[in-house]
């Protein structure tokens, strides 16, 4: 079994996709699979369970079960026979087995080895998978991204944030097929770009608004665990970073231009008192919140 927490931080180089994620995933355990509750609007996902396939694979028998597979072909080039059509796989492309399809898999003609990545699941919601039916798409850096976040939350069994990946990283799937973004989704009325400007605007007011997940998730009828997921691939950094940076900078301005008090200061900035404010201010600056101000407020 591999080593749990392994930092899964992603810096994608979009010519080097695949090797990136195929050293990603040396990180993650696939030993179980879990049920999950995730984001109305976006179909339902259960019993979700990540494992590899590694070796030269040949099947003489068609595969048939009630399960979703997403494939993902990590090197090498994929050989399936699904409902009898032959679908080949090079690196870095991925396709959607149906419950219920015939399908077998194979080695390449010079009998080398191909490296899978599968993904399976359950959902109910067939009429949403009906366009991934008998095609291939091409992983891109964002999706790279995004499905680095889904190992990730699965090495950690976070089952919501699980469920919330895999179904951002269907949307883009299935946005590249149709040539859209999955920031635009018309049939579920759903604008990512919105959610998070304003997961923004609330997480910058001073005093911080309480819970600014679960209020606009609520408006937008999704889960916060899937805004989580959506805000960290937007922005490129966590809601905690994010919260301490705008804190950081109201803290800096008010002690370099206002005469508030280092205690009025803590406060505006949504901090209990002074002491977690000063140890806060000091680990990101090497400064005590007094000694910035006479650094840069000296009179």
């Amino acid at each position: 079994m591999a080593e749990k927490g392994k930092n899964l931080t992603v810096s994608v180089d979009e010519h080097n996709l695949m090797s990136h994620l195929s050293e990603l995933i040396e990180g993650v355990s696939f030993d179980s699979s879990r049920r999950n509750a995730f984001t109305p609007r976006l179909p339902e996902l259960q019993h979700i369970h990540i494992f590899r396939r590694t070796e030269i694979q040949y099947r003489a028998v068609p595969n048939i079960h009630g399960y979703y597979v997403l494939w993902i072909c990590l090197s090498g080039t994929g050989q399936l026979l699904v409902d009898g059509a032959h679908q080949e796989l090079h690196t870095g492309e991925t396709t959607l087995v149906h419950p219920g399809q015939p399908h077998i898999r194979f080695p390449d003609r010079c009998n080398r080895s191909v490296n899978w990545l599968l993904i399976r699941f359950e959902s109910a919601d067939k009429g949403y998978f009906a366009n991934f039916r008998n095609s291939k798409r091409k992983l891109d850096g964002g999706m790279v991204k995004t499905l680095s976040l889904l190992l990730g939350s699965y090495n950690q069994k976070s089952e919501n944030l699980t469920g919330a990946a895999l179904q951002l990283l269907l949307a883009q799937l299935l946005a590249e097929k149709t040539g859209g973004s999955e920031n635009a989704a018309p049939e579920y009325g759903f604008s990512g770009s919105t959610c998070i400007r304003e997961l923004c605007e609330l997480m910058m007011q001073m005093p911080p608004v309480k819970d600014p997940f679960r209020i606009v998730a609520a408006r937008r009828n999704v889960t916060p665990e899937y805004l989580h997921v959506l805000f960290r691939k937007k922005t490129g950094q966590t809601p905690r970073d994010f919260m301490n940076r705008q804190k950081l900078n109201l803290a800096q301005h008010l002690l370099a231009n206002s005469e508030l008090s280092v205690s009025e200061i803590a406060l505006r900035c949504g901090f209990s008192g002074i002491y977690p404010f000063s140890k806060f201010f000091k680990s990101k600056c090497r400064l005590s919140p007094t000694a910035y101000r006479k650094e840069k407020h000296p009179f």
